[in-house]
C-alpha cells in the first residue's frame, strides 16, 4: 500500500512539470527565411513544443515558469543535413531495415 502511495505521489509531482512553461528571454533568434537576427525576444515554450515568439518587452511570464536568461545568446533553428551517399547495395538496405 505505502509503495502505490510513493508512486501516485511521484506521478502527480512528476505531471505538474509537464505543463510547466519554461521561457528564453532576451535571445537574439535567427530568422533564417528572411535571413535576419532579431533581437530581445522571448520564446516560451509549452510541453516541450515552441508555442510562440515575442518581443521580450511584452511578454508576461507566469510565476511557476522556467525562466532561462539568453542575455547574448543566439538561437537558430534545428538544421538537418539529410544528405547521404549509398556506394553499395548492403547500405542502402541497411537503411531501409531502419526504417522499418
Amino acid at each position: 500500500m505505502q509503495n502505490k502511495f510513493i508512486l501516485s505521489i511521484l506521478f502527480i509531482a512528476s505531471s505538474f512539470s509537464l505543463f510547466a512553461q519554461t521561457y528564453i528571454t532576451n535571445v537574439t533568434i535567427a530568422d533564417v527565411e528572411m535571413q535576419k537576427f532579431i533581437s530581445n525576444q522571448t520564446v516560451v515554450i509549452t510541453k516541450g513544443f515552441i508555442a510562440s515568439i515575442q518581443a521580450s518587452n511584452k511578454i508576461k511570464i507566469l510565476e511557476n515558469a522556467t525562466v532561462i536568461d539568453g542575455t547574448g545568446k543566439y538561437l537558430f533553428p534545428g538544421l538537418t543535413d539529410a544528405h547521404i551517399h549509398f556506394f553499395r547495395v548492403e547500405d542502402c538496405i541497411l537503411v531501409l531495415m531502419r526504417l522499418i
